[in-house]
Formats: C-alpha cells, structure tokens, sequence
C-alpha cells in the first residue's frame, strides 16, 4: 500500500513517523536495515504477530531483548531470496547494494520502505553535538530523495516505486530541553568517540549550557526535519 498521509506529533522521533507510514499486520515477515534498525525492531515489536528481523552493521548496536538482531552488512542479509514480506531500509553507506539484496529477498508483492535522510535533517542535533562533545555528530548517513529515486531505477524492473511521503520543514520545539533528551539517546553512539579528557557529564553540561544560551537568545528552539520515505512494491517474477 501506498504511505499513508501523516504528521509525527515529535518531530525529534523519526521512527514514529516511519511506521506510521503503513499498517503492520500480524504475521508479517519483516527485515529493517540500515541507520535506527534498533529503535525500529523495538518498535515494530509491540506491534503483536510481527515477526520482524533487524540487520545491524556493527556488534556495540544495541538492540531490545528478545527482538532477533543480526548483526549483517546491509549488502548481505542473511535470509532466503523470496522470503520477506515487508522491508524498511534507513540511510545506508551502500544503497545499491542494499536494493539489490531487497530486490533478492523480497517475495513476489512484497513491499519495502526506503527512506532518504537529507543533509538537513536535525542539523541543529548535529550542531550541538559538535559544540558538545568536540568530534561531531555519529549519526549514520545522509542522501538525497533524488539520490534514492536513482538509485532505485539502476536497480532495475524489479523494484516499483508505488509512493513517496515527505517530511521537510523546521518545527518549533515546545520545550528545548527536548534537545538535551535528543543528545542522551546518542549516547550509545557517541562514548566512545569522546578523548580520554571529556566524559559524558561534561558533554550534558556544555550541552545543556549551548540549549538555554540560544533558548534564551531566540526566544526558543528549533529542529529541522528532511526526510523521504519512498514506498517500493517487488513486481512480480
């Protein structure tokens, strides 16, 4: 089915808006790959009857108890061509690669969510984490909705793109602290990139100081969103 029209309540929670862009029926067989295949396992786990596998390109990723988390490159799943019946695919280095596998795995029908992160997207995140911990942000890659488009058409006839749902604006947060909030669930990704001489309480605290400094400034915060959801149906064999 093509995405439905939707608007995520918390622009700072993607993944909401990711799995509202369908309806999850019980007995699905799902694959997630790619950036935030963690919190969407996680999700889509609440969500009873799903049988849902998550392919995670690093072994520190962490994942839900009980959920089934491989850890794969995205460009070799670990699953039977023809076998899957649903697929989402988040920013990956290798999406070619990625599509080529989806093309392998999806069964005749199925349909899969590719979705493109723009080089805009939570770039105020991306700025405060700099200023925070001094290395930057670990937040996995960014395309273009056009660069998925074409990476989808050199995949070739066996991928049909049946829909495309967009979310790109800036949204005025109601509380800037969300941002704070924002940083401590980077966490994970983030520790271990600090130098021997920052831990994580300094990095809140410079945090937290850069957030009421520009709440304070402007009158409030910010948080931009770019993303792309391109809906891709599997032709038939």
């Amino acid at each position: 089915m093509p995405p439905r029209s939707t608007q995520a309540a918390d622009p700072l929670d993607t993944i909401a808006w990711v799995l509202g862009l369908r309806s999850w029926v019980a007995g699905e067989r799902v694959v997630v790959v790619g950036a935030g295949a963690a919190s969407l396992v996680a999700s889509l786990g609440r969500a009873d009857g799903v049988a849902v596998t998550g392919l995670i390109g690093r072994p520190e990723a962490h994942a839900a108890p009980g959920r089934a988390v491989a850890v794969a490159s995205s460009r070799a799943w670990p699953v039977r061509g023809a076998s899957v019946e649903v697929a989402v695919v988040g920013p990956v280095e290798d999406l070619g690669g990625s599509l080529a596998e989806l093309a392998r795995a999806l069964v005749p029908g199925g349909e899969a969510l590719v979705v493109a992160r723009g080089e805009s997207h939570h770039r105020e995140l991306d700025e405060l984490v700099l200023a925070a911990t001094g290395t930057g942000p670990a937040r996995g890659p960014r395309s273009s909705a056009e660069a998925a488009e074409a990476a989808l058409s050199e995949a070739g006839p066996a991928l049909v793109v049946d829909g495309v749902a967009r979310w790109s604006e800036t949204v005025a947060l109601d509380e800037p602290r969300a941002l704070l909030r924002a940083v401590q669930a980077l966490r994970p990704n983030l520790v271990g990139r600090l130098s021997g001489f920052t831990n994580w309480t300094t990095v809140m605290a410079r945090a937290q100081a850069r957030v009421e400094a520009a709440a304070a400034q402007r009158g409030g915060a910010s948080i931009t969103v770019d993303l792309t959801a391109l809906h891709v149906r599997r032709g038939e064999r």
